[in-house]
């Protein structure tokens, strides 16, 4: 039976090898990334004094490609000079100092006055169509004013459209423009504004939401916003680790025409830091737009300086795989019928050769006809969830597999063979979670991803110490059933079972804490990733190098030894690095060819390491028997 699973495992292989192909070849040719800045904060720059030309062409030069714009406030005007504004307490004491009668056309209402400094965008026609009512123009000491009633702090931020004259302007520069589109903070008086953003001329080609929502959440006429998008072509800019409501319909209505961005704040950081978390984005995640805030609190002049220098470091240091530029998204990838039969049949052979490998036979075929259901319901009803679900058993299992398909170890060449065959058992079901979870919008990050990173993370952990608890404690050779199960929990904890068990505990919440993208991490463990990431192009996962690999090496050693105990103990620690060579490849949005090269890098230093903690391990026992013989 065995020999036939094998058979269509390596048949699926073959079928699916060109979806990887196609893949690759995507990720290796979308090699452009672009740096962008906001407008106003190039305006705050240059009216705190900085010099025009050396500002814009300084940016230019050092690569930032685009400049973003938001639609126009009273509240912006007022900070680019353009208008003035006063509250009724300000207009009130600017009053006292006029004529007499200067007070008669002030309005007893709470309102917002606007006196026009020079500006060129049309305000007073905006604030007119936004005001309706509200809007009233007064004279004040023979000077004009535009009064709108209500709260002031409120009107200064309603937006009132973009400035046409402004985009032409960073244009002559050689910018490119990316549009920024409010959803949330738009009233009924000024939605016209998104009317506004497929109106406005320039070289553009992407826009970014601003606030919490989309154009179409949650009126449900995402078709129409998304079919004015594709006339004009237009890239959605998705901001990394923030999720606005609507995006994913959205972005699907767009053919998935979707850019990945990165906000940074150089108010905020060390440069270098900022520099090489940048660098990190590009090349480790698939972000091909890097947002950044300027610095712009001191010396005008000074800050032009540093600014462009930060730029031109950063390009200067990007890989040279990237260049920067005008980034674009990927092609639109999909399975064909075959592929995707090909993969689940693929899928439902791996799981039962795992559970033929770690169970009764009986219990392996339930979960061989779990998964053959769960495929057929995913074929009839198209649910992502399922084949997430297929995805996550496959994930789940792979390093499980690899780590107890051991038999027999009796000399060197078994221990390093095991090692080679629990890496091909890791590949096999890589590829499988891989092509499972196939499409630009798996890396894209549309919709969430892979979300069983954690299950991924606890559940091959708890079988791999029920499997070695079982060994240590039953010394029985069968597989797992039901009856050892129970006849295992019924037998009696000691004193130092229980320490065991939590100090297990404590080093398993440690491992957790450490996981994902907010693990704690010391100062001097983040210099010594830096540095290897400089040599290496991509470090490999400490927890892999350190821990995982080089446990595995030294437990197969250990049952050469037959010092079987140890051996099964070091299976434990040794999970870690099956499982997290699985789990780089659920992070879809990185490219294959970096999670490739960091596990390559992973298992090598890992098998050398492995070996060191053998001849620890032997110039150790060489001691305690000396010291065991003397005493």
């Amino acid at each position: 039976m065995k020999k036939w699973l094998w058979i269509i495992l390596a048949a699926s292989i073959i079928i699916t090898t060109p979806m990887l192909f196609e893949r690759s070849k995507a990720e290796w040719n979308n090699d452009k990334y672009e740096v962008t800045v906001p407008y106003n904060e190039i305006n705050q720059l240059i009216r705190d004094g900085a010099k025009q030309d050396r500002l814009l062409n300084g940016l230019h030069k050092s690569g930032v490609t685009s400049v973003s714009f938001m639609p126009e406030s009273l509240d912006s005007l007022e900070r680019q000079g353009e208008v003035v504004l006063f509250d009724q307490e300000e207009i009130a004491r600017v009053s006292s100092f006029m004529s007499e009668d200067s007070n008669e056309n002030l309005r007893q209402k709470e309102g917002l006055y606007i006196s026009d400094a020079d500006s060129s965008f049309p305000f007073k026609e905006k604030l007119e169509i936004v005001f309706e009512d509200r809007y009233e123009e007064i004279e004040i000491n023979g000077k004009e004013f535009i009064f709108i009633e209500g709260d002031p702090k409120v009107i200064e931020d309603i937006f009132l459209g973009y400035s046409q004259e402004k985009v032409n302007f960073i244009e002559k520069y050689g910018f490119e423009t990316i549009l920024r589109i409010p959803v949330d903070e738009i009233v009924e008086t000024n939605e016209y504004i998104w009317d506004e953003a497929f109106e406005v001329k320039g070289s553009i080609n992407k826009v970014l939401f601003y606030g919490k929502e989309t154009l179409g959440y949650p009126y449900e006429d995402y078709k129409v916003w998304a079919e004015r998008f594709k006339q004009k072509n237009y890239s959605l800019l998705s901001i990394e680790q923030y999720n606005q409501k609507g995006f994913e319909t959205l972005s699907r209505l767009n053919n998935l025409n979707v850019i990945r961005l990165r906000s940074f704040d150089l108010e905020r950081g060390a440069p270098f830091e900022l520099r090489e978390e940048a660098i990190r984005a590009v090349k480790e995640r698939n972000i091909r737009v890097l947002y950044f805030h300027l610095l712009t609190l001191g010396d005008a002049e000074r800050l032009t300086e540093e600014n462009i220098a930060f730029f031109k470091s950063l390009n200067e240091s990007m890989p040279t795989l990237y260049e920067h530029g005008t980034a674009f998204t990927f092609p639109d990838l999909n399975q064909t019928l075959w592929e995707m039969l090909a993969v689940l049949a693929g899928s439902i052979t791996f799981l039962l050769l795992a559970c033929l490998q770690l169970v009764k036979r009986n219990w392996a075929y339930v979960v061989g006809l779990g998964s053959f259901f769960i495929s057929i319901a995913y074929l009839v009803t198209a649910e992502e969830l399922l084949i997430k679900l297929l995805a996550l058993g496959v994930a789940s299992f792979t390093p499980i597999y690899a780590a107890l398909s051991f038999k027999k170890i009796n000399e060197w060449r078994s221990v390093i063979l095991q090692y080679l065959k629990a890496i091909g058992i890791s590949a096999l079901g890589i590829w499988l979670v891989v092509s499972l979870l196939y499409g630009t919008d798996y890396f894209l990050h549309i919709g969430g991803g892979f979300r069983g990173v954690k299950v991924l993370y606890i559940f091959p952990i708890i079988v791999v110490v029920l499997y070695v608890l079982k060994e240590l404690f039953t010394n029985s050779t069968k597989r797992l059933g039901f009856n050892q199960i129970i006849n295992f929990l019924n037998k009696p904890i000691k004193y130092g079972h229980l320490l065991v068990i939590v100090a297990v505990g404590f080093v398993l919440m440690y491992y957790i804490s450490r996981s994902g993208n907010f693990g704690a991490v010391s100062s001097i463990e983040l210099m010594v990733r830096q540095q290897l990431e400089d040599l290496l192009f991509v470090r490999p996962r400490t927890k892999e190098v350190l821990i995982g690999f080089p446990f595995y090496i030294l437990g197969m050693y250990l049952f050469k030894r037959n010092f079987t105990k140890l051996g099964y103990l070091c299976l434990i620690p040794s999970i870690i690095g099956w499982l997290s060579i699985v789990n780089t490849f659920t992070h879809l949005h990185i490219p294959l060819y970096i999670s490739i090269l960091r596990s390559l890098y992973s298992l090598s230093f890992g098998l050398m390491i492995g070996l060191i903690f053998i001849a620890i391990f032997n110039v150790g026992n060489r001691y305690f028997l000396k010291w065991k013989a003397r005493w």
